[in-house]
């Protein structure tokens, strides 16, 4: 039997080894050129009230995020009551740390909502435009980050830099005034009935709908993006006392900088969470701009495992969920018979 590249199981396989290389390199370079003795000492160090209230922090952007998508949810015309969308968040988040396949929390968030009711293509819409609007707030976020890093170098190229994030910001304007075109979705309806299978057209022609739904909403937008704002303000504050705790001593408005660009790296990453890249690049750049080696991969380190904590009831309520569904099953099937 001849086995080809192009096969599923070797797809898979490759994948598989590709992320066990970079798990390797990853660990390798934490062994051979971070001191762990120091990294350890450093986290031994933060005060236990200092890592309660992070804790805190990610236990109420937890809570946050499932609010600030139950108000996407609710103002496309759906009826979900919020427990059921933190539940949600807490489960998708948990299977993302157990099974770090990419976009597989997102689909288990979305199948978590459809089965409670909701119609998919409000679940999906809604989903799209949360993505959306977090990716503008932390494209604004690191952008006004990179900003302040480098407005010090050149006086003569702080204008550059201005006019750059200020382009920056229109063009993710420009992206959200598309995506919730009308004409932009009728060239789409027409390209996918000439390329698509039909069963494809209905599921994306109600997507479209909800799409131009919030065209009628701006207020919903707007409101929806403060939120992304208090989001990200929550996770910036975890990620600075935990940063003050490992007395990084930089000046407050540089570290709140930094971390912003930490924040960017790990959003631009997301896509293959559960590889490590992230952490990677969030602790190259605190490097980069001065933190100390050490304190950086502890600072990651800690801001992983404080989340991670925060996210164990969803474990709880994944397994829960597994079991109602398999009794549910049962129960219909004894009906049956």
């Amino acid at each position: 039997m001849e086995f080809s590249i192009n096969t599923p199981v070797m797809r898979v396989l490759s994948r598989r080894l590709v992320h066990i290389g970079l798990a390797v390199l990853i660990v390798g370079g934490v062994v051979f050129f971070v001191d762990l003795d120091e990294v350890l000492q450093s986290i031994i160090s933060i005060p236990l009230p200092v890592l309660a209230a992070a804790f805190g922090l990610a236990t109420a952007d937890r809570f946050f995020m499932g609010y600030k998508w139950r108000h996407l949810i609710l103002a496309a015309g759906g009826r979900l009551h919020l427990w059921r969308t933190v539940s949600a968040y807490y489960q998708s988040a948990a299977s993302g740390r157990l099974i770090p396949v990419p976009f597989g929390a997102e689909a288990l968030r979305a199948h978590l909502v459809c089965t409670a009711g909701v119609p998919g293509g409000i679940v999906f819409g809604s989903m799209a435009m949360e993505k959306l609007l977090a990716f503008l707030g932390t494209s604004f976020f690191g952008l006004a980050g990179f900003v302040y890093l480098l407005a010090g170098l050149q006086s003569q190229i702080q204008g550059l830099l201005l006019f750059c994030s200020l382009a920056s910001l229109a063009l993710g304007g420009i992206a959200l005034w598309v995506f919730l075109s009308g004409p932009a979705h009728k060239i789409g309806g027409r390209l996918s009935r000439l390329y698509l299978p039909q069963k494809c057209i209905d599921p994306l022609r109600n997507f479209s709908q909800i799409i131009l739904a919030y065209q009628k909403k701006p207020w919903t937008i707007c409101i929806n993006m403060l939120l992304v704002f208090v989001e990200h303000g929550l996770q910036l504050s975890k990620l600075y006392i935990l940063g003050r705790a490992l007395n990084i001593d930089l000046p407050l408005g540089m570290l709140l900088a930094v971390l912003t660009l930490t924040m960017f790296v790990r959003r631009i990453t997301g896509y293959i969470e559960g590889l490590g890249l992230g952490e990677v690049g969030s602790a190259f750049v605190l490097v980069v701009s001065g933190v100390h080696r050490e304190t950086a991969v502890s600072l990651i380190l800690m801001n992983y495992a404080v989340t991670f904590a925060a996210v164990l009831p969803g474990m709880y309520l994944l397994f829960r969920s597994g079991t109602r569904l398999a009794t549910s099953a049962g129960q219909k099937g004894a009906g049956n018979s």
